[in-house]
């Protein structure tokens, strides 16, 4: 008891630049346990389960910015992971990063070479240290703590790829209408055809629907969801639940566009 109290005290008289350090540190540690971790574990299921927490623990918000987990509905992402490992991308690019969970199984489904750049305006310094040990050996990843609707970001990640085009796009950052279409319509020029786009919280929230917060926020999302899916022919909702707090996933096949999603939202 006394040793734990002196190493707390010890961390509250550390210089800033220690306490960065020590913070990237054990985040880069809890990185490459988990990336060893799925190594052992028998299928991406499996790792899924681990990697993803109960939703009541979601809800009440006590993560921290030192654990690595997935804000998912584990059936959810299973199944998404279940068909992007149908034909492995080379190429992958998330908006929104989250807490580095959907990266770790994103790597585990992409090809052994395959490169993956993941966009976060509010990328910490830790995070954005330990996260590319996420990734396989044999693999690239990019953490870019950046604005994704900024023209110099699209800029980034255009010389990142080398003119090779994006397989897998996951949205996941800003939930407002504008900031989700911008997301869509900028990134989506670089999909390969027949490419894969996926959205995460398509299901409106208690929030929306009955005006009570219970903890989930999905912004409008849905909206923009609702008018995509009228746009594509081809497409796909992995939803555990209709009548659930949030969460979803939406996905598109980029070659089945009829026209530009969100055009009759907004104004």
């Amino acid at each position: 008891m006394i040793r734990a109290v002196a190493r707390q005290m010890a961390g509250l008289l550390a210089p800033t630049w220690l306490q960065s350090y020590q913070a990237k540190v054990t985040l880069m540690r809890k990185a490459r346990q988990w990336r060893q971790q799925s190594d052992t574990l028998g299928s991406i299921e499996e790792l899924a389960r681990e990697i993803t927490p109960p939703i009541e623990e979601l809800a009440k918000g006590i993560f921290g910015p030192d654990k690595i987990y997935a804000h998912q509905r584990w059936s959810e992402i299973s199944r998404l992971l279940e068909l992007l490992s149908a034909h492995p991308p080379t190429t992958i690019c998330e908006i929104g990063a989250s807490a580095g969970g959907n990266l770790l199984l994103f790597s585990q489904v992409a090809a052994p070479n395959a490169t993956i750049i993941s966009i976060d305006i509010d990328y910490t310094s830790p995070r954005q240290y330990a996260f590319p040990h996420l990734a396989r050996r044999g693999q690239r990843m990019w953490c870019l703590r950046m604005d994704s609707h900024a023209p110099k970001t699209l800029a980034k990640v255009r010389k990142i790829l080398g003119g090779r085009p994006i397989d897998f796009l996951f949205i996941d950052g800003d939930h407002t209408l504008q900031g989700v279409k911008m997301d869509y319509d900028m990134y989506s020029s670089l999909v390969r055809p027949g490419g894969v786009i996926a959205f995460h919280d398509i299901v409106p929230d208690n929030r929306m629907r009955f005006g009570v917060d219970l903890g989930s926020y999905v912004g409008e999302v849905p909206l923009f969801w609702k008018e995509a899916k009228q746009r594509h022919i081809r497409h796909l909702e992995l939803i555990e639940n209709p009548e659930q707090d949030g969460y979803g996933i939406g996905v598109l096949w980029l070659d089945s566009a009829k026209s530009s999603v969100g055009e009759a939202l907004i104004t």
